[in-house]
């Protein structure tokens, strides 16, 4: 556990209080618990980088603070933590093996098992959602930022934030899905993070996983990327072409991920720790750490590959400007050597044709966002007007719920429009809510 001692910086955790028993190489010491004049160091500040150095500490101190930023900005690829030998490596897939067999399932036994119907109109549920994803990335930051500075990672408030999440987009998926594009580019890791985890949740639900099995996935999406706090940022956030040694780092993130899950105190599901090892295997056997094939891959690992691929397309990036939905389905579709392709026919069938976020042009020329899907008249979703005809920006959006009118003579959706078509800003409505007609209790 640590404190936070110093405000953040944008989402950055700039000093944190730890333990001196939890000091790691790499970590940039900015003070301790006394002042340095008490101490036979000679700089008031330095980078752990011997065992010396971390047991002088320990018989000065009782805690001592570091500046993530330095110890982030100090990474580099020879400071990299290196990927287990391959005995090792035969170890922990042996221990994971022995673990899912103790619980084993097949695909079919959970699969279509539930058939749930939305319990809460996409208005009411909005304003629960964004608490819930505020508690949400408040975990993930902190999970991330002890994984970064080699701190021990408690997952107890993120099994517990899973389960808001899951009973939320049981009651209304759309809520949830809608507010993943609140995405920023200059923060990915973490939204993307809880974006995976959200539309891993809904797509569970699509399939008709048990209440149970979706915490379960919930858990492992959420935790896929968590092996990145150990990549070096300069190496994630590179805009250009990775080099072969880079790539190599890149691909070592999902083993880094897998070992740190393996080693927490509390045993997270097998089935979770999967999602961590397996999101970037392909079924033609492309993919990586292992080259897995086909069914070989677990289910978990397949879900979420087809989210992590989709949200990771649609995304802006620090480097590059996100696609639009049909375009990331598009390419789901036609690369079907890298994922299940009957899953990702669910997947283009659990979005829609129009999915909630989007931009879309009425046939009486308004434009709209999809605000929540019809599961029984899929090409008539409600709808929130920013536009009138003419394209001037209403003052107040209105919502129009095309399911309730008869398909002659109404309103209907004529195409979903390019990216920035129109310079409607979706996070911008989503922030302020104010369009949202006031609920009565």
């Amino acid at each position: 556990m640590f404190l936070i001692v110093v405000c953040e910086c944008g989402a950055t955790l700039v000093k944190v209080k730890i333990p001196v028993r939890e000091i790691k190489f790499g970590m940039f010491v900015e003070g301790l618990d006394r002042s340095w004049l008490d101490t036979s160091f000679p700089f008031q500040g330095f980078r752990i980088s011997s065992v010396d150095e971390i047991e002088r500490l320990q018989n000065y101190c009782d805690y001592v603070f570091v500046n993530t930023e330095k110890s982030r900005r100090g990474s580099a690829t020879h400071l990299m933590p290196k990927p287990p030998s391959s005995e090792a490596m035969n170890s922990i897939l042996q221990t994971i093996a022995k673990r899912r067999k103790a619980s084993r399932i097949v695909d079919r036994e959970i699969l279509g098992q539930e058939n749930y119907a939305i319990s809460m109109p996409v208005e009411r549920a909005l304003s629960d959602a964004v608490g819930v994803r505020k508690d949400a990335r408040a975990v993930i930051d902190n999970l991330y930022d002890s994984a970064r500075i080699g701190s021990s990672i408690d997952t107890g408030y993120a099994k517990s934030v899973v389960e808001d999440l899951t009973d939320g987009i049981l009651q209304n998926p759309d809520a949830h899905m809608l507010l993943t594009k609140l995405h920023s580019r200059d923060e990915y890791t973490a939204i993307h993070s809880l974006n995976v985890c959200t539309l891993s949740i809904a797509f569970g639900r699509h399939l008709g996983l048990p209440e149970s099995f979706l915490k379960e996935l919930g858990l492992g999406a959420m935790l896929h990327d968590l092996g990145k706090s150990r990549v070096p940022p300069e190496i994630l956030n590179k805009p250009g072409k990775l080099t072969e040694e880079e790539f190599e780092v890149i691909k070592s993130h999902p083993i880094f991920g897998m070992e740190m899950l393996l080693e927490h105190s509390n045993p997270i599901p097998p089935r979770a720790i999967d999602i961590a090892y397996t999101h970037h295997e392909r079924m033609d056997g492309s993919g990586y750490p292992q080259g897995l094939e086909g069914k070989e891959i677990p289910l978990y690992g397949r879900i979420v590959s087809i989210v992590d691929y989709y949200d990771a397309v649609t995304s802006d990036r620090c480097y590059h400007d996100g696609a639009s939905p049909d375009v990331a389905l598009r390419q789901l579709f036609d690369n079907e050597g890298w994922h299940d392709q009957e899953l990702v026919e669910s997947f283009i069938r659990c979005l829609s044709i129009f999915p909630v976020g989007s931009i879309v042009e009425c046939d009486n020329g308004e434009v709209a966002i999809v605000l929540s899907q019809n599961e029984s008249r899929r090409l008539r979703p409600k709808l929130l007007l920013v536009m009138n005809e003419y394209k001037r920006f209403y003052d107040i959006p209105k919502i129009i719920d095309l399911s309730l009118f008869d398909d002659e003579n109404q309103t209907s959706i004529k195409r979903l429009t390019r990216p920035g078509e129109y310079g409607i800003d979706v996070r911008r409505y989503l922030k302020e809510l104010n369009w949202l007609p006031r609920i009565k209790e």
